[in-house]
């Protein structure tokens, strides 16, 4: 017998408890606490089964959009003035016990859980205890408690002991999140203590727009730090009867991209290699909280192999648009199950045995900056949408959890179909008159298994995962895209964002100090090493095109790096690099026409090796630093801005004269961007033992799309020889 088992006489009070003292039979009631979103729809299963409906709210019940309620169907509705009155709640209940039998109770709003277990508890109905579901709901306790059962592996502290610290005391990074807390709302990830006193700074800061979720979360007014996990974040959905535990179906997770602790929507359901285990571990936690009976959503953490960690344990339904992806994805009213629960009922799951459909949520966030909702237009493809908020409410400019404006529902027949619907109807979504597009708050991580494809291995040589993970190119994709967001944010943005575009404007080059992720480093330029190791071709050019100036370097054109190279392909197409570089250089860049031209890799490694002095095709450029010399072995960069290519009658001495020459000395890690067009540059010839490697990426601007460009140094350089044009040295 499990322990489960063992707690259900605890948690089904005798039976009897339905009448008056004097025997009269009395009205049977279903209670509903704080009704939000899919609970209308559960309100109106059970009073389509003739109970009397009793609504015990804070907010005022919705009378418009896809959950408006019905007032005709509520028969009595109690306000109240706060969730946080124990001892007024606790009147309330028992008075609504002595007034109906209560047959069914529905709850979806943490604050509103434990009252609801204490009804149940009263009414005779199978529940998990006031006082456990308080325990369940503080996440700093339910860590310690797994801790210390062997049931997770990841160390946790208090906010209150934390600001103490003198040095960092956890190996890697860790998430601050409220103990009380809901919707995922003021979450941060961290990983220094001056990190740690910024999130502080925010959480004092942060307007939490919801009153309600507001005065929850800061009830307790205490935050748990504990390490943080890595993986794929999951959800699993059950069903808990009297002690059994039925699983429903595993639901996948959108992230935003530069800040992945903000929920996109997700996929329900989910094919996942590890779903057994992933079961298991959720069947273990359930003891562990000793929940007995009602709907749970867990979400965990699952890496491709390792430790699986609970992320938030929820005894509740799943939130935001779950409860219509469900009746999508079974083609049944899943609120009826939840009602059957509610009152005691075993829910039917025979719809387990059909194959179902396939559903996503969409989440939206108003693009950058946008301060009020006037408009909100949703794909034509979605079966199900809604605002958030009320056209014409002030935003807050922020990306939080609760920012979000508007969701959707896409369906499809498989996985693969409904998240590139999914994905697509995202981007043709509206605001305020505009599409979102792939705006930086609309770019998210796709879930991992969905976007996996095999990746082919060299027989030659060990592949590197992107950051040492199996590769699988959209997945690689995703995660520079993660990382770039995530690190552009921190360091590009604002003043510094304002001081690169000030000098752009002046000098036609600016360098990007540290602009590669460091966590993306060390794979890029192990990749891009191998490459030019393997496939890179010794020039040694004099180009008469370029007015006589010399080519003494290794090149690896772009048709074999497409083949060996995917994290240098995934940073030339991630929206985020055309974002940033966009911003910088003060118009819309675009990815080259020309194929041959999107990246290249160059080495010099002798003495004597440089990149003379040249224009390039394109208007702008972008080159990543992945090795370079100290200065006094020359390998830096100079620049003379202002200047023209005639390509009939090159003049790079006319050009030395007429503008003043910019030197730039880079380290590994370093990127710029420049005008290529009109900037003369080289690379001052290196001397002794140093060496310099370097992706090039060329940008065309919407001038450059109109024109027909020719290619003859690239060519030459990357791709073979055009003759009349070079002359071996």
């Amino acid at each position: 017998m499990s322990r489960i088992d063992d707690i259900a006489a605890d948690r089904t009070p005798p039976l009897g408890t339905h009448n008056h003292l004097d025997g009269t039979d009395m009205k049977k009631a279903f209670v509903l606490l704080e009704v939000m979103n899919h609970m209308a729809l559960v309100l109106k299963e059970a009073a389509a089964r003739g109970h009397r409906i009793v609504v015990l709210n804070h907010k005022p019940l919705r009378e418009s959009g896809p959950y408006r309620v019905p007032r005709e169907l509520v028969d009595e509705l109690i306000y109240i003035e706060s969730w946080e009155d124990r001892p007024g709640l606790q009147r309330i209940l028992e008075d609504l016990h002595q007034r109906y039998q209560v047959v069914g109770t529905y709850a979806g709003f943490e604050g509103t859980l434990p009252y609801e277990a204490a009804l149940r508890e009263m009414a005779g109905l199978p529940n998990n205890g006031a006082d456990n579901v308080r325990f369940v709901l503080d996440k700093g306790a339910v860590r310690k408690k797994l801790y210390a059962e062997g049931l997770s592996e990841l160390k946790s502290v208090l906010l209150s002991e934390a600001r103490h610290w003198t040095q960092w005391r956890f190996k890697g990074s860790a998430i601050l999140k409220p103990v009380n807390g809901t919707g995922s709302a003021l979450c941060f990830t961290v990983s220094s203590l001056e990190e740690l006193r910024e999130a502080t700074t925010k959480i004092e800061e942060a307007a939490v727009i919801d009153p309600l979720m507001k005065r929850y979360i800061l009830d307790r007014g205490e935050f748990v730090l504990e390490e943080k996990a890595e993986g794929e974040l999951l959800s699993l959905e059950s069903l808990v009867y009297r002690g059994a535990i039925h699983p429903i179906g595993l639901s996948s997770r959108y992230v935003l991209a530069k800040d992945p602790v903000v929920e996109m929507g997700g996929t329900f359901p989910y094919s996942h290699p590890r779903l057994d285990e992933i079961i298991a571990k959720s069947k273990a936690i359930h003891e562990s909280m000793k929940i007995f009976h009602g709907s749970t959503h867990v979400e965990l953490m699952v890496p491709r192999e390792g430790p699986i960690e609970l992320i938030d344990f929820n005894v509740r339904f799943a939130g935001i648009e779950s409860l219509i992806s469900f009746n999508q994805a079974f083609g049944i009213p899943y609120e009826a199950r939840l009602t059957d629960l509610a009152c005691d009922i075993e829910p039917d799951l025979s719809f387990l045995e059909r194959p179902p459909a396939f559903t996503a949520e969409v989440l939206l966030l108003p693009p950058p900056g946008t301060t009020e909702l006037q408009e909100l237009v949703f794909p034509p493809e979605a079966v199900f949408s809604r605002l958030f908020k009320e056209i014409g409410q002030k935003l807050t400019g922020k990306t939080d959890q609760l920012d979000h404006i508007g969701s959707f529902v896409v369906k499809a027949d498989t996985e693969a179909e409904v998240n590139q619907k999914a994905l697509e109807a995202r981007r043709r979504a509206i605001c305020n008159g505009k599409t979102l597009g792939d705006n930086i708050n609309n770019q998210v991580i796709p879930p991992d298994m969905l976007a996996e494809t095999p990746y082919p291995q060299e027989k030659e040589t060990h592949v590197q995962h992107a950051l040492q993970q199996p590769v699988a190119v959209s997945s690689t994709q995703a995660r520079v895209d993660e990382l770039l967001v995530r690190h552009v944010a921190r360091h590009f943005q604002g003043e510094a964002l304002a001081t690169l575009q000030e000098r752009f404007q002046k000098e036609h080059l600016v360098p990007l100090r540290g602009f590669c992720p460091p966590e993306l480093f060390e794979s890029i330029k192990e990749e891009a090493s191998r490459i030019v190791e393997r496939f890179g071709v010794a020039r040694n050019l004099v180009l008469d095109i370029t007015d006589g100036t010399p080519r003494h370097m290794t090149t690896v054109g772009q048709p074999i790096i497409k083949d060996h190279g995917p994290l240098i392909h995934a940073l030339y197409f991630s929206p985020v690099l055309k974002d940033i570089l966009s911003q910088v250089v003060g118009e819309e860049l675009f990815t080259c026409p020309y194929a041959g031209e999107h990246y290249v890799i160059s080495r010099l490694q002798r003495s004597g090796d440089t990149h003379g002095w040249h224009w390039d095709d394109y208007t702008y450029g972008f080159v990543l630093i992945l090795e370079a010399p100290d200065y006094r072995d020359g390998g830096f960069v100079q620049g003379v801005p202002h200047t023209s290519w005639d390509k009939k009658n090159p003049d790079v001495h006319g050009a030395l004269l007429k503008s003043q020459v910019n030197s730039y000395a880079f380290e590994p890690g370093d990127a710029y961007i420049l005008k290529t067009n009109t900037t003369m540059h080289r690379v001052y010839p290196i001397r002794g033992n140093g060496r310099r490697t370097i992706v090039n990426t060329t940008w065309a601007s919407a001038a450059d799309l109109q024109q027909s460009i020719t290619h003859e140094t690239n060519d030459i350089l990357f791709g073979g020889t055009a003759p009349g044009l070079a002359s071996n040295q």
